[in-house]
């Protein structure tokens, strides 16, 4: 007689991926460049620096291709523009990164002590001053 043996069923567990201690790559470089906020763009040695000493992630081959690759992504998505071998924050993210500038109104401060030539209280003030002369020298 012919036996069925059932499939083999695999007892071994499946390793989860481990999660890393870091946040993606494309936000790693945006905030870089924010931070750095060089007015001509930030250098990719300079990014690279600053995520090193920012995150624990070892320097290897596999971080220079990742960090490559997530600066690519930042500049098809629109998030940092290439200027020469240099990266800046796009205007529309610079816009959400940094909060707006308020200006403040400047409030006119009245000054005392001084009258303009002008002024409409000057003048009633010498008309009053006319009339009283004109009554003492009639009298």
């Amino acid at each position: 007689m012919d036996s069925v043996v059932p499939a083999a069923t695999s007892t071994k567990k499946k390793k989860k991926k481990a999660t890393p201690n870091h946040p993606k790559y494309a936000e790693m470089v945006t905030e870089a460049v924010a931070t750095l906020n060089d007015r001509t763009g930030s250098s990719v040695a300079a990014i690279r620096k600053y995520i090193l000493q920012s995150y624990p992630i070892p320097d290897d081959v596999n971080f220079k291709t990742q960090l490559r690759m997530g600066l690519r992504r930042c500049v098809s998505k629109g998030h940092l523009v290439k200027t020469k071998a240099s990266y800046r924050l796009s205007p529309e993210i610079k816009a959400a990164i940094r909060p707006p500038r308020h200006r403040r109104k400047k409030e006119k401060v009245p000054v005392l002590g001084y009258r303009h030539a002008g002024s409409e209280e000057e003048t009633e003030e010498e008309g009053e001053q006319d009339e009283e002369d004109d009554d003492d020298e009639e009298a």
